[in-house]
């Protein structure tokens, strides 16, 4: 995967990627719990983090209950929705992401989360029985937050942007050395 795109075509697949955003991968639906990170990223953009933008892959345009929740907390040009993208843009907006941040209310695992480490990006994760299970052997290296809270979410992700190369260094280093 992290075989990633120039920087240029990156740019002109997804132009948010020009500045510090946070990316989260993942189709459109309830569970995926997209709701709660727009009004994660509206509360980092008050608490410090001003410039940061939120970029969805996996559809476009965005849904109309995602695009009115958006215009509501005035992140209208904050939230993009770049659809459907190819493997090697996918790997450069890892390398590009400030973070990529997976707050689903429930999953059976999650291959973006080891995506984003093994590009370079760290990632944070929602507190749920799947996750704590699947990166057990992380040790701990995988902030979690309360998915139910964009209180939570916002203030985990603020930690992991103001030390953002430790969390990297701990993540690659608890990454397993196995081909996958």
């Amino acid at each position: 995967l992290c075989e990633p795109a120039p920087r240029e075509t990156v740019l002109r697949a997804v132009p948010a990627a020009a500045g510090p955003f946070l990316l989260y991968p993942a189709a459109w639906r309830p569970y995926k719990n997209h709701t709660r990170l727009i009004e994660a990223v509206s509360l980092l953009r008050k608490r410090g983090h001003p410039d940061i933008q939120l970029v969805f892959t996996g559809f476009a345009p965005l849904p109309q209950e995602l695009a009115d929740l958006a215009d509501q907390l005035g992140l209208t040009l904050v939230v993009h929705a770049a659809g459907q993208v190819e493997r090697p843009i996918l790997a450069g907006l890892y390398r590009a992401a400030a973070a990529t941040v997976v707050p689903s209310l429930y999953e059976q695992g999650s291959f973006p989360i080891l995506e984003a480490i093994r590009c370079g990006c760290p990632a944070v994760a929602s507190d749920i029985p799947a996750f704590r299970e699947a990166f057990v052997a992380f040790d701990g290296a995988i902030p979690m937050f309360d998915p139910y809270s964009p209180e939570s979410i916002a203030s985990v992700v603020a930690e992991v942007l103001v030390d953002r190369a430790a969390v990297q260094y701990r993540q690659a280093l608890a990454l397993p050395t196995r081909s996958w």
